[in-house]
Formats: structure tokens, C-alpha cells, sequence
């Protein structure tokens, strides 16, 4: 029976990993292919420092007789001991690799954690109690995943938020999401001692239902805040700042650089949005699109004749499709700018078919 309880505890925790790193997006642009087991990594680091928490922890060494009480005992050591230690180690991982590319990384990345650290504690309580805690492997593991995706989204938020408006409040918003954490936590297994087990077990699931909650109302909140969200280019002027701040955290992003470029050309700042439009080419599945903008770019503030010739380098590359596409992506980046609209659509007439050209220019 053990062995097909810890079977079902690995099983269980590869369902957890699995469907946590469907959420991960853009895995290519951000470089991070290996980030599931980075994290993985960093659930088992968790173990150990859990364990130096708990033998340096003041509460446990200081006074222990507040620790005879169930409630207390959960309160003060458990919830906050084993939050931190599982914070601690995903912020070991995450801060050093810089692996927080947008806000909502930190949810995914800190549930993952909590996934490991909970199959790991499953490992004891199998071989103490066996059948009676089949469900562990669902319940709390899910459990610790929600807690540390809570605190390590708020720290994420925090993060990227610091860097766009300089908070100087991140680190007691980090604590906050850490504190959040200890008393869900805490509140959880203190329920569970209640006299009578049935309303342990009914309020440890409204507790658990209430955080589940919470952390995907954090994520949602904060894929809003994503600089990979797709503003209309009416908002060039709200995603501008919001993609600047996201290359703060992931330089060589080619979606990110790619996009930035098209809201400043759409805001008519030629010179900045040919080069991050070339900045989003070496890493490029096809770099045609960028060259294209970036050559168009170039028409504002290069030498005519120069600019024309890469323009007719980067043209003549393009299919009959993608220069119909691109003709059209135009009309409305520049629809701030007919007089570039018109001047490159001219070009493009005497030079080659007419039929690239949209029928409503301008």
C-alpha cells in the first residue's frame, strides 16, 4: 500500500507540473526553456531551508511552551516557517536568473515551488498515517502551491512595479504577500485540530477555496499588467512605458522590442523605433517584418538615397504576400503621418505593382 500511495503522490505532483507550465507564455521570447525545472530545483532547496528556519526560529528556541497549543503552534512556527523557507528558495532561483520577465511569472513560478515542497512533505506523512491521507497529494499539495503562488505573484508585482515607478515600498509588499501566505497557512492546519473533524475538514476547504481564488484573481490582475498585452495603437502612449519596463527584464526579447517599435512609429519617433525594431531581429523565427518597419523608419532621419536602398533590399526579400500584409500594417502605423505613408506607397508604385498598395491609402 505505501508504494502505490507514493506512486500516487509523484503521479498527483506531475499533474500539478504539468498544467502549471501550461500557463507559462512565451517560453521562446524569454529564453527561459528550462524554467519548470529550475523551479522544481528550488522546491527541493526548500526542504533544507526549511529545516535551518525552524532550528534558528526564535519562537522554537525562546519560548517554547507557547508551542503546546495546536492553534499557536501553527500560527507561529508551521504557516510562517514553511512559507518562508519556500519563498526563500524561489526567490534563491528566480532574482539570480532573472526568471520574473513579466508579473505574472512570479505565480506560476512560486506555485511550482509549493507543488514540490508539498510532494516532499507527502513523503512523511504516507509512511506515518498511509491510506487516511490519500487526498494529500491533491488538497495539500495544491494547498502549498496556491500559498507560495500568492506571495511570490504580490513580490512579482512589486518587482516590475519598482521598476517602472520606483516603489520604494517593494520589500514590505514582499513581506505583506509572505504574511498573507503564513496566515492562510497557519489558519488552514489550525482548523483542522477543531473538536469536531467534519467542520476541521469543511473549513480547511473554504480556506483553501478562499486562496485558490485569490491567487487567480492576483494572476489574471496581473497578466493585465503584462508588457505582453496588445494595446490598440489608440494606446500607444499607455503601452509605450509598460514595454520599456518589460525590456527592463528581458533585453533581448524580440516580441517585446518588435512591438515597442511599432507603438513609437505609430508616435512618430522614427529614430527609437527602428532601433528597437532591429533589435528584434536577431532572435526573429522571420526578421523580414522588423527590417521592413526599421527600413521605413530609416526614411525620416537617414540619407534618402541610402534609406531607399535598404528599402529596396528588404522589399525585394518579401513574398507577394507578406508585402501586401505589411503595406497594409502601414497605412495605419503612420496614420498619424500621411506624408510617409504617401511617400513610401509612391515609392512602392513607380517601383514596383501597384496592387500592394491598399485602396483606402491614407
Amino acid at each position: 500500500m505505501p508504494i502505490v500511495l507514493h506512486t500516487w503522490n509523484i503521479v498527483a505532483a506531475v499533474l500539478w507540473l504539468i498544467m502549471l507550465s501550461k500557463r507559462l507564455r512565451y517560453i521562446f521570447d524569454k529564453q527561459d526553456n528550462g524554467v519548470v525545472i529550475l523551479f522544481v530545483v528550488a522546491g527541493v532547496l526548500s526542504m533544507p531551508i526549511l529545516y535551518a528556519l525552524v532550528t534558528i526560529n526564535p519562537v522554537h528556541l525562546l519560548i517554547p511552551q507557547v508551542l503546546d497549543g495546536w492553534f499557536l503552534y501553527h500560527m507561529l512556527l508551521v504557516g510562517p516557517m514553511e512559507e518562508l523557507a519556500k519563498f526563500g528558495a524561489f526567490l534563491m532561483m528566480a532574482l539570480p536568473l532573472s526568471l520574473l520577465k513579466e508579473p505574472q511569472d512570479g505565480v506560476i513560478h512560486g506555485a511550482i515551488v509549493g507543488v514540490v515542497f508539498g510532494a516532499f512533505e507527502n513523503i512523511g506523512y504516507i509512511n506515518a498515517f498511509g491510506a487516511s491521507v490519500a487526498s494529500r497529494p491533491i488538497v495539500s499539495t495544491g494547498g502549498h502551491a496556491v500559498y507560495t503562488a500568492i506571495a511570490a505573484g504580490i513580490f512579482s508585482q512589486a518587482l516590475h512595479a519598482h521598476r517602472e515607478a520606483a516603489d520604494p515600498h517593494v520589500w514590505q509588499r514582499a513581506v505583506t504577500g509572505i504574511a498573507a501566505a503564513a496566515v492562510l497557512h497557519g489558519l488552514y492546519n489550525s482548523v483542522l485540530g477543531l473538536p469536531v473533524p467534519v467542520l476541521g475538514v469543511f473549513f480547511s476547504y473554504v480556506l483553501d477555496g478562499f486562496a485558490l481564488a485569490a491567487s487567480l484573481v492576483l494572476f489574471h490582475r496581473l497578466v493585465e499588467q503584462s508588457p505582453y498585452r496588445v494595446y490598440p495603437l489608440s494606446q500607444s502612449r499607455t503601452a509605450i512605458p509598460r514595454l520599456r519596463r518589460g525590456l527592463d527584464f528581458n533585453r533581448g526579447s524580440t516580441l517585446l522590442n518588435r512591438n515597442l517599435g511599432f507603438y513609437l512609429m505609430h508616435d512618430r519617433s522614427y529614430r527609437s523605433a527602428a532601433m528597437h525594431l532591429r533589435a528584434a531581429i536577431p532572435r526573429a523565427r522571420d526578421p523580414r517584418r522588423a527590417r521592413f518597419f526599421a527600413a521605413v523608419c530609416d526614411l525620416k532621419y537617414v540619407p534618402e538615397a541610402r534609406a531607399l536602398r535598404t528599402l529596396r533590399s528588404v522589399w525585394a526579400s518579401l513574398t507577394d504576400e507578406q508585402r501586401t500584409q505589411y503595406v497594409t500594417q502601414l497605412s495605419r502605423l503612420l496614420e498619424h503621418d500621411p506624408d510617409l505613408l504617401d511617400s513610401v506607397n509612391d515609392w512602392i508604385a513607380r517601383n514596383f505593382r501597384k496592387d500592394f498598395i491598399p485602396k483606402n491609402r491614407g
